[in-house]
């Protein structure tokens, strides 16, 4: 199978995304520098992906900062099961389509490649 979309990161370290899905598989390939993705099954969306679980309506993504999770105005993010992963200069990651995940970056600079491709579920 092919990439159908090929993306470069590029970052200036010390930065981060909010927790949120893809809608596409993707493999995560680290060129420089390192970062830890948190990482949640897509079978917990229908308990993350609501206001309870800070959920943005119609969206992709979260308000949530899961650094510093507020358990009493986010009680669904408190009780999920989680990964994390770290990664370094030459490390790939592969994301399966629509399973939750957030990406914190080092403090140096990095450079990320991302190949995704569409599955009809």
């Amino acid at each position: 199978m092919a990439a159908q979309q090929v993306v470069m990161w590029f970052s200036g370290g010390g930065t981060s995304s909010v927790l949120h899905y893809d809608i596409s598989e993707n493999i995560n390939c680290l060129l420089d520098g390192t970062k830890t993705i948190l990482m949640i099954n897509r079978s917990y969306a229908d308990m993350l992906q609501t206001p309870e679980g800070g959920w943005v309506p119609h969206s992709t993504s979260s308000v949530v900062d899961v650094d510093n999770v507020d358990a009493d105005a986010y009680p669904a993010l408190v009780q999920f099961e989680h990964w994390e992963a770290r990664m370094e200069p030459g490390d790939c990651m592969y994301i399966p389509q629509e399973w939750i995940h957030q990406v914190t970056n080092g403090l140096s600079a990095l450079i990320r490649c991302n190949l995704l491709w569409w599955i009809q579920l």
